[in-house]
């Protein structure tokens, strides 16, 4: 399907797309894999796919943006004003901020270009179970350990910045692998969440100017209506839900996510055998 031609269908098509990604996003259940398994059901190239994504994950990114909206006015702040307590909150400064975005920046600026060769459904597949086996690793470990550290501190926030650069494999899932090692490194659920989302900021923000730079000469006016139609479906449905989703993933089990992931791994892999 071209997306480049304006109809209903189309425009359908993108918002639910984007509330797909507005959902998805949030979870430990990989949006891009969603979003890919969509574009192969609705037959959408997968160069525009890449493109809509973008921008569909550029809206969710900012929604997540303006609900930590004061932490990172804080961040600004304290790093202009060097007198100011090198505090954002009770819990992590600006410099576990730094540390924990570091890896992925450097491995986003020198690789971003062969990352989207690793987008295979045989690899999101891959990803997806071995993404599981970190959830349960983690809800194991949640489970059976009494003591969970509130703070952070720069070696903590270094060790998720790496297992952050698992996100750019399709089907890891971002949040999945940076809350699942926060827990493993001893963070509570609530914290080694907050961190999470507040470290994948800048990395979207850093690889939508990427992507946006690298497909230019794709991104016409005659098309950009339909990234702007998938942008807005993304961030409104993911402004309206923000608040709860944090609360639902600050505090529930893996479990099901868990389960959900094993599924959806088996069900690409069966499109992929009979479709």
């Amino acid at each position: 399907m071209n997306l480049f031609t304006l109809n209903i269908q189309k425009i359908l098509i993108t918002i639910v797309l984007g509330i797909i990604e507005g959902i998805t996003e949030f979870f430990p259940i990989s949006s891009t894999s969603h979003i890919i398994l969509c574009s192969k059901i609705f037959k959408i190239a997968q160069n525009e796919s890449n493109i809509l994504n973008t921008f569909m994950q550029f809206g969710t990114s900012l929604s997540i943006f303006l609900y930590f909206k004061s932490t990172f006015v804080k961040m600004l702040f304290s790093i202009i004003n060097i007198k100011q307590k090198n505090i954002i909150n009770d819990k992590f400064s600006q410099y576990h901020v730094f540390f924990g975005i570091l890896p992925a920046s450097i491995i986003g600026l020198c690789f971003h270009k062969y990352i989207k060769i690793l987008f295979s459904y045989k690899n999101i597949c891959l990803s997806l179970i071995f993404g599981s086996a970190l959830l349960t690793a983690s809800e194991i470990f949640k489970r059976t350990t009494k003591y969970k550290n509130k703070n952070i501190n720069i070696f903590k926030s270094f060790i998720i910045g790496l297992f952050q650069c698992l996100a750019v494999l399709p089907g890891f899932s971002r949040s999945c692998s940076t809350i699942s090692i926060g827990i493993l490194i001893g963070l509570n659920q609530r914290i080694a969440s907050q961190f999470s989302f507040i470290i994948s900021i800048p990395i979207f923000f850093g690889e939508t100017i990427f992507d946006v730079i690298n497909s230019y000469q794709t991104i016409t006016l005659h098309n950009t209506p339909i990234f702007l139609i998938g942008f807005s479906s993304a961030f409104l449905t993911s402004k309206i839900c923000v608040k709860k989703f944090f609360k639902i993933i600050e505090t529930c089990s893996f479990i099901p996510f868990i389960i959900y992931r094993l599924a959806l791994s088996l069900m690409i892999y069966l499109f992929l055998c009979y479709f």
